[in-house]
This record gives C-alpha cells, structure tokens and sequence, in this order.
C-alpha cells in the first residue's frame, strides 16, 4: 500500500523540509505549506522523516539483519531523473539495493568484522550500525540534491519506504548452495510521499500542495525526535540544537495538543544536555496546559530531573516516589495498552536510585539496610525481565556488598576449587541443619575459589555460567534467613557471584570496535552510514567525493 497518511499504516513518511545551504548547517524551510523555489546550478540538503505508527516495538525488529528495508529517494526536474539514492540495480525492480541507500536495518557482524549475510545468528557478535526506528519515533535522512543549472522544468521529489523480505546477497547465497536460480522475491512500498517544487527563471510556478498528515503539529514533533535520538535513543548524541528548534516551534502553533508535547520533548533536549533547571521549568509548563501530555511521561522526566544530580534526600525520595507510581498495579493505563509494571528500565533506575538514597542514612541503620534491600529486590525485578541486563547484575553487587560481611570467617584451607566444585559449597552453605562454622568455611571456600575462578582454564564440560546460577540459586533464599550472620555472608557469596554475572555479559568493547574497524575498511557505504550523521549522495559524483574526502559538505 501506498497511504502516505499513515492512515491503516505502521510506518510513514514525510518530505519534510530543505536546506538552502547544501551542508548540514542552518535553520531548515518545512515543505507545505511553503513551496521555496530551487535555484538552477545550486546544492540542497533535503530532509525526509520516517515515522513509527502503532507498534510496540522498534521498526523492523525480528529479523532485522536479514530483512532489507530502505528509502528510495528520486528528483527529477522536467521529467528527467537529477537525482537517486535506494534504486534497484535492475529497471524491472530486481537484483541489489544501492549500497548508499538509508536502510532501516541493524548491519551486524561477526567477532572477525563479517556481516552475519547468511542466516547465522550464532555468529552475531556488535552491530556496525542499528538504524531501527523506536515505537512512537522517528529517523531523518537527508538528501544531498544539486540541481542543474540547465534544469528543464519544477522539481519532483518523491520518496518510499520499500520492503523485501531477504536481500540480494543472500539470496545468491543460497542459490549458489542448491544450484539453481532464486525465485524473484516481491518487494512492498510500504509508504510514500510527493512534493513539486518550482525552479526560478525555468518553472515559476507549481500547484499548492497539502502534507496527507493531517494533524500538521506532528510533522514539527517527528522532526525534532527524529534529531534527538539520532546516534542512539538515551546516547546524548542526538543533535540538540535542531531538536529544540522543532520543539521551540510547536509552541508557536496555537495547537494545545503540540504546545503539551512541545514542553515535554524540551525537557527531553536539557535533560540530555543536563540543562536540569530548564527541563524542569518545561515539564511543570506541561502540566498546566489543556490537554496536559500523559502523566506518566512528566513522572518519568520528573524522576530523571530530581535524581540526575540529587543534593537532597528529599530530591530522592521524589524521584523514588514517582518511579514507583509509575509502576505500582493501580496505575497501569490499560485503555492505552500500556503495562509498566514489566518496564525493566523503569525498574532500573528505581533500583540504583534506591541504592543511592542510602548515602544520607547512618551506615548500618536499619533506614540504611531498608533502601538497600529495596535496591535488591528492584534489581531482582529487572533480572525477571532481562536476565542478562548488565546494570542489574551491577547493582546487585554494590547492593550485597554493602549488605555483607567477611569478618570472622574462617580461613579457607588448600587450593581453590573448580567452578564444578564450588556448587558443593553452595550446597553446604545453604544446608540449614549443619552447623554455622561449618557454613562460614563453606562461604569462605567460594569466595576464594570465586577470587581465583577467571584463571582456571575454560572447562566446556561445565561452563561458568551454568555454575554462578547453580550457586545463585542455592545461596539466594540463605539472604532472607533470619540469623543475622548467615544473612551478611550469604550477601558477600552473592556480592561475588553477581560480580561474575557482570563480568560474563558485558560486553568487550574492545574486540567490538577491532571488528566494526575491520569491516569499514572494506565497506565505504556502510562505513559512511554508520556515521552519527549522514547526507546521503544523489549522483555517482557526489559518491566519488565522499570515497575521496570522506564528506559531502561544501563549507
């Protein structure tokens, strides 16, 4: 289908504006209502938006390293094509992407800087670049256009956003492995947009044009969002200054509707860029106005400002009291669909911001010990969600240790255990029937084995692991014991164990960029995508001068 509305759509697109400059830089002139007029022999950045409508999750999700989805982006002035980027190789619609084509896709490699092209999941190792699009978001791509000085007629601009299921590549793959052609696979245009623009002194005049989407703030809202998640939603290295402009500009509408998410999405823009007094100027605004934005994005925000660099308990406490309203049963908008109870990064935050209102207690006090094991048990909450979430793992180890003890262990005696033996230990420790001595040098024995285990040589038989959620699971309920002592060194044995839960799913940011360096060497389209900000080349001239100077802007 080709409803540029959105309407029935999960998935629109907007050409949304130009650049007079040619480069990146300058305030940009929304397309329609106003219709500027290219100049003969000028260059244009053009800047289309690809919006997320009605899903749950980001665009495309699933098999995101195999589906190809992309934008094709073609001008033409008097009907002669002055521009392309995202065409087919073939004129029947057939054969390869162009490779400088803006993909919504994760690239992925493996640990040796290949792109998993096969169907292998096994080998995914770092993405080169994730261009997915969040639920509710949206992505700019823009267009470097030179128009010609001989140009013939208005200027046509028309976009898409196109759909096959695997890509060229690997679809030759496996005509290669069984010997005979691939079927032809079809492609889908999942959305679509227009524009004719007049060219001074060629072709003065062309029709009023009405943007299909219809509620118009929204052009504005998609715009800025579009910029301040580029590089990365939550990175801060989105593009702030544009992103408030937009967001500056929904103000200025009259629309109630944009002037309440206007103020919201500001307080976005200094949240990131750590303007706390501002953003929450913004989001006190946003409350006040008809129709105020949802209630839980101003608690969320309001969390983030009063914790961000909390003085105070009482900032604190503020920002505990608003993530869990957010979370509390109670509260779940379920006429939006919307389950936040499941949220683990809301969970997240609440647990680290538990952890740090400790800080303003008395060590050892049981208002100390109360916001620790709230920590815990946050943390605990996240780990039902997302086993592998690294700042979980992390938290529940600054969590127990400041919850444990070592003193008045007994020391452990000969080598240190293997990982296979440490269960044992667990199982020993956790035996409630056998006496504390023996508990204690149990504890000991796994904190040591634990301090030496990076050192033993990887046993496939049993990997670690499989062995730390043995031990996890078997010391776990000895915390909740109700001896003191047993509690305070169950804490240290979980401290440790947690410690090594971190240290197997962080990930090695070293041997990612070694690879994601490997594979831009050799691929110059994807190495320019990949950039945190991109204008996409129009002509095979444009494309010589990124592959000789590495940019597209003329300063």
């Amino acid at each position: 289908g080709t409803a540029a509305d959105g309407s029935d759509k999960k998935v629109r697109i907007d050409i949304f504006g130009l650049k007079p400059s040619g480069t990146d830089a300058g305030g940009v002139v929304q397309l329609r209502p106003e219709l500027p007029a290219f100049q003969p022999g000028k260059s244009y950045v053009i800047e289309v938006v690809v919006r997320t409508l009605g899903l749950g999750h980001p665009f495309s999700q699933g098999t995101a390293d195999s589906n190809e989805i992309w934008v094709d982006f073609r001008a033409t002035a008097g009907g002669v094509e002055i521009g392309r980027n995202g065409a087919l190789a073939n004129p029947d619609d057939t054969g390869e992407v162009d490779r400088w084509a803006h993909y919504i896709n994760v690239h992925m490699l493996d640990r040796d800087g290949n792109r998993i092209n096969r169907r292998n999941p096994q080998d995914i190792f770092t993405p080169f670049y994730d261009k997915q699009i969040p639920p509710g978001a949206g992505a700019v791509a823009r267009y470097r256009l030179d128009v010609p000085a001989d140009a013939a007629g208005p200027v046509e601009l028309r976009v898409r956003v196109r759909y096959r299921k695997f890509d060229q590549e690997y679809m030759d793959y496996i005509a290669k492995q069984i010997g005979r052609p691939m079927p032809t696979l079809p492609i889908v245009d999942m959305c679509e947009d227009t524009v004719t623009l007049p060219v001074k002194g060629v072709a003065e005049k062309v029709p009023e044009q009405v943007s299909p989407i219809k509620a118009g703030w929204q052009r504005w809202n998609d715009y800025g969002i579009a910029h301040l998640i580029e590089g990365g939603v939550g990175n801060r290295r989105g593009h702030f200054l544009q992103a408030e402009a937009a967001f500056q500009k929904m103000l200025t509408l009259n629309v109630p509707d944009a002037v309440g998410q206007g103020h919201v999405n500001l307080a976005r823009v200094y949240l990131d860029e750590g303007r706390l007094d501002e953003a929450a100027k913004h989001l006190d605004l946003a409350g006040k106005v008809d129709p105020a934005p949802p209630w839980w994005t101003r608690a969320w925000l309001t969390a983030l400002v009063n914790s961000e660099n909390a003085t105070r308990p009482e900032d604190l406490d503020r920002a505990i009291a608003d993530l869990e309203r957010i979370l509390d049963p109670k509260n779940q908008p379920k006429e939006r669909g919307f389950e936040f109870t499941q949220d683990y990064m809301i969970w997240d935050l609440l647990a680290n911001r538990l952890f740090k209102r400790r800080q303003f207690e008395a060590d050892g006090s049981d208002a100390y010990k109360g916001f620790v094991g709230r920590s815990i048990a946050a943390a605990e909450q996240v780990l039902r969600y997302d086993i592998e979430n690294v700042q979980a793992h992390d938290q529940l180890r600054q969590s127990f240790d400041a919850m444990s003890s070592e003193r008045n262990l007994p020391a452990a005696t000969g080598t240190p255990r293997t990982v296979h033996d440490m269960a044992a230990d667990a199982a020993a420790f956790a035996a409630t029937t056998g006496p504390k001595e023996s508990r204690f040098a149990a504890a000991r024995a796994i904190l040591q084995s634990l301090q030496s285990v990076d050192k033993l040589s990887p046993n496939p038989e049993s990997p670690k692991l499989v062995a730390m959620k043995a031990i996890h699971k078997t010391v776990r309920p000895a915390f909740d014991d109700p001896d003191p002592e047993i509690r305070v060194t169950a804490a240290a044995v979980l401290a440790a164990v947690h410690r090594e839960f971190h240290a197997i799913y962080k990930p090695d940011e070293i041997a990612r960029a070694t690879a994601r360096q490997i594979y831009g060497r050799t691929h110059p389209a994807a190495n320019y995508a990949a950039r945190d900000r991109v204008i996409y080349p129009t002509t095979v001239g444009q494309r010589d001068q990124i592959l000789k100077t590495g940019d597209l802007e003329r300063k």
